[in-house]
């Protein structure tokens, strides 16, 4: 029906020379795209997504991942944040910014489908994104306000996940679509005990332990811990890992947002200005560059487990995190772009 529609359309005076022009109009978009990944792919770097991109740590980690060459893909809510950083993800080959609510199934739909458009493999997946909020006392709070909180902070990363696994790793057991499948196998027949992807989770002290007034929070954060911890386990055998990093108390957005929680609500709210107040928030900047290489290089053995950035054991496992740990997702980008 849809075929005789436009054939009937393309009869009419005019209209085959306005299709025409649509259609290459289109076409020459998406070559454009697959032009600027297939130059960042052919640099050997794999492609890197990040949620939450447009500000706090998510954006350091974004901006730090193009600098070392990586084309990025930075989705997150519209706003001015994610608007300056396309313009800054401008002057790296195939990095570009997607509007994504996580809130939102339908949109997290439109962003993947667009990431398929733009690239066949994704070497590394860094769920940066998250909400504290509502800040108050559970007896207080309403239950969509937690459902609200768990959508964000762990329903998302599933679906997202969920939605990307034939651009991470190696499907030959499920559905993936043949021509990525066919390519991302030749490249795993090549480095067999390599990893092909990486997906990384934010955790927080809160995965551990119980805040007052931060009920949702911390339930989310749990939930994700052990999301990543059985994630890692399952999708082992397709050669992708997962991990869960815990960068510490940064200075960002969300620590503004704790900060100006009323006292009354939030029984630890004299700590939290205290980080501020004495200087002890750390910059965003500066722990992306120290972990990006655990993101983007950990081996397979380093799979399931938690990391924090201010450790000093991080040291002992970043020396694990070697370039070379990255030629399995470096080889399966180059087949399939």
């Amino acid at each position: 029906m849809r075929a005789h529609g436009i054939l009937a359309l393309m009869s009419l005076p005019g209209c085959c020379c306005w299709l025409s022009v649509m259609l290459l109009g289109t076409a020459s978009a998406f070559l454009t795209m697959a032009a600027n990944t297939a130059a960042a792919g052919a640099a050997g770097k794999s492609t890197v997504v990040v949620t939450g991109a447009s500000r706090g740590f998510g954006r350091a980690l974004a901006l730090e991942a193009a600098r070392e060459g990586h084309p990025v893909i930075g989705l997150a809510r519209r706003s001015a944040d994610l608007d300056s950083l396309g313009k800054e993800l401008e002057a790296f080959p195939g990095s570009c910014v997607l509007e994504c609510d996580l809130g939102i199934p339908d949109s997290m739909a439109r962003a993947t489908t667009q990431i398929m458009m733009r690239t066949r493999h994704v070497g590394t997946l860094v769920h940066a994104a998250g909400r504290l909020g509502p800040i108050g006392n559970l007896a207080k709070s309403t239950a969509s306000s937690f459902k609200e909180g768990l959508d964000v902070n762990l329903v998302a990363v599933d679906y997202l996940t969920r939605r990307l696994l034939p651009l991470l790793g190696d499907h030959r057991a499920t559905g993936t679509p043949p021509a990525a499948g066919a390519a991302l196998r030749e490249a795993a027949s090549l480095l067999p005990p390599r990893l092909l992807s990486r997906v990384c989770v934010i955790s927080s002290g809160a995965a551990h332990t119980p805040v007052a007034s931060w009920s949702t929070y911390c339930v989310a954060k749990a939930g994700l811990l052990m999301w990543a911890r059985c994630a890692a386990v399952d999708l082992a055998q397709y050669g992708i890992s997962v991990i869960a990093l815990s960068p510490g108390v940064l200075d960002t957005a969300m620590q503004a947002e704790i900060r100006a929680a009323d006292p009354d609500d939030f029984p630890e709210h004299g700590l939290f200005t205290g980080y501020h107040a004495a200087g002890a928030l750390a910059d965003p900047a500066e722990v992306a560059a120290r972990v990006l290489p655990l993101l983007l290089h950990h081996p397979a053995s380093l799979s399931g487990a938690e990391y924090a950035a201010d450790s000093d054991s991080l040291d002992v496992v970043l020396r694990l995190c070697s370039a070379d740990a990255d030629n399995a997702g470096a080889a399966a980008n180059a087949a399939v772009v």
